[in-house]
């Protein structure tokens, strides 16, 4: 009987910090694509804006309610749609120093 139960206990203990990791992740995705949509919510089509404004709103939701892989999935398609590529912000960094 304790066996199951210390196997249960730690399978809990596993996935809670996936859980973690993936929630800040998907806070980190959330900001990154709020950011980046404030900043060229001018350049980009009425229709689109409306798509990626839903998509942040709903990987917001996502993650109040703790589905942190879908989160990261929703906020990724928003910068997706903004054409958003993770080489950019590194490349403009580097051209700052």
């Amino acid at each position: 009987m304790i066996l199951p139960l210390s196997l249960a206990i730690l399978s809990v203990g596993c996935a809670r910090n996936y859980g973690i990791a993936t929630d800040w992740q998907c806070y980190d995705q959330i900001k990154l694509a709020e950011k980046h949509f404030s900043q060229h919510e001018t350049a980009i089509d009425q229709s689109e804006q409306s798509v990626i404004s839903g998509l942040i709103k709903t990987a917001r939701i996502q993650r109040e309610h703790a589905q942190f892989t879908e989160c990261v999935d929703t906020s990724h398609r928003a910068l997706s749609l903004m054409g958003y590529r993770a080489d950019e912000e590194t490349e403009a960094k580097n051209h700052q120093k």
